[in-house]
Parts: structure tokens; sequence; C-alpha cells
């Protein structure tokens, strides 16, 4: 005899497990990084081909004395921003959901300046003059600074992509309903445990009945009571 499995109720070894929310898009979040860690790096490069090691000091934000003309500079806080974008893109590969949300706000916080430069070249003096694109090195630290907003676009529209949804709450338990007979299998009589090895000792056999007690006399003194007889009387002492 078979029994279906309860339709509601929590399974024999606790509660469902909650699926885990995979975190989508990491692997284009990790390559946008390291893109823009590259351009950051790219224009490190150039700046020290202008300036010498001397520059070294203006790179890590220690000094300005030796500043490179350009549209833009590896100064400041670039040093630290190239640290943290490459921990945040090498955490994205190993599947950190959390790398989603920081490559958002860090590219963000990067790009905005970025916009701003690129407002003041192509407008005002800087504008007219063709500053952006007067010389071949300009034009490609401007292409660096289009790449710096690009990065955040592409991030953003990659991270609104691939988002999750915190999948629901598993539903309350409701009170389980007595099992009931799989369908087709109709419940008939069981037979008997067949005899094992080690299965209980037989009964141990009646004890016999007591004997009966002897008859009462049928003639004499007392017989319909059941009396004992009286003793032999004393002869008279002569």
């Amino acid at each position: 005899m078979t029994y279906a499995p309860p339709p509601y109720g929590p399974p024999p070894y606790g509660p469902p497990a909650t699926p885990a929310r995979t975190a989508r898009g990491l692997g284009a979040v990790g390559s946008t990084l390291l893109l823009q860690a590259a351009v950051l790096i790219a224009v490190l490069v150039y700046d020290l081909s202008e300036a010498g090691s001397a520059y070294l000091p203006t790179a890590l934000g220690f000094s300005y004395t030796h500043v490179v003309p350009g549209p833009t500079s590896f100064i400041g806080g670039s040093a630290p921003y190239l640290v943290i974008i490459l921990i945040t893109a090498f955490r994205a590969f190993a599947g950190a959901a959390w790398t989603r949300a920081a490559a958002v706000v860090l590219t963000g916080a990067n790009a905005y300046p970025m916009v701003g430069e690129l407002w003041l070249l192509f407008t005002g003096p800087l504008g007219k003059s063709g500053y952006a694109t007067k010389t071949n090195a300009n034009l490609l630290l401007t292409l660096a600074l289009v790449l710096h907003v690009l990065v955040f676009v592409v991030i953003a529209i990659t991270v609104a992509s691939t988002r999750t949804s915190t999948p629901a709450p598993p539903p309350a338990y409701l009170p389980q309903p007595p099992f009931v007979p799989a369908p087709g299998h109709t419940p008939g009589p069981t037979a008997p445990p067949a005899p094992s090895a080690y299965s209980a000792p037989a009964p141990a056999a009646p004890a016999p009945a007591p004997a009966p007690a002897p008859a009462a006399p049928v003639d004499g003194h007392g017989a319909a009571y059941a009396y004992p007889p009286p003793p032999p009387a004393t002869p008279p002492a002569g």
C-alpha cells in the first residue's frame, strides 16, 4: 500500500531553500572596468613620456610641480581610483554581486567631472581655438575623456538590463492533510508478517488445572452438610 506525498507543508528535512539570486552581467562589468583602467594607464604613460620620472609625485598627488598640459592628465585622485576599479573588476569576475552597484557609483562619480571638461573643451575660447583636436596628442586625450563617460553609460545600461528581482518569500506553511492513497492503488488486506529467525518466543503452555476436592460422604452424621463425623464415644469407667 503506497501513499501520495502531502500537497502542502514543508519537506521532511526543513523549509524549502530560497533560490539564490544570481548576479548577471558581472563579466561585462569587469571587462568595462578593465577598459577604463587601460585608458588611465595609457594617460599615465603619456604623461611620464612627456615629463619623465619627475612626474611621479604629481601622478601620485604629492606635488603639482610638473604638470603636462593637455585636455586631461593622470593627477590627484587618478591613482587611488585606478586601484579601486581594478579591485572591483577582479571581484566582479569572481562573482561578487556588490560590484554591480559599486561600478555604477565609481564610474558615475568619475564621469561627472569628465563631462564638465568636455563642455569646456568645445565651448568658449578653447572650443573656438580647437584645443581639443589641435594636435594628435590632444585628440587622443580628448577621446580618453569621452571613453570615461561611455564607460559609465555602458555599465549603467548593463546593470539596469541584467537586474534580477528579489525572489518572493516562500508561502506560509499550511496544515498537512492526512495521507491519501496514491491514484491507482486501492488499499486491501495485508498479509501477516513472515516469521524471522529473531521473532519473539512462543507463549508458554497454560498451567494444569488443580485436582478436584474429595467428595463428601453420602451417609452418616453431617452428610447433608459435609460435616466431619463425631468422635467415638468413650466407654464408661468401670
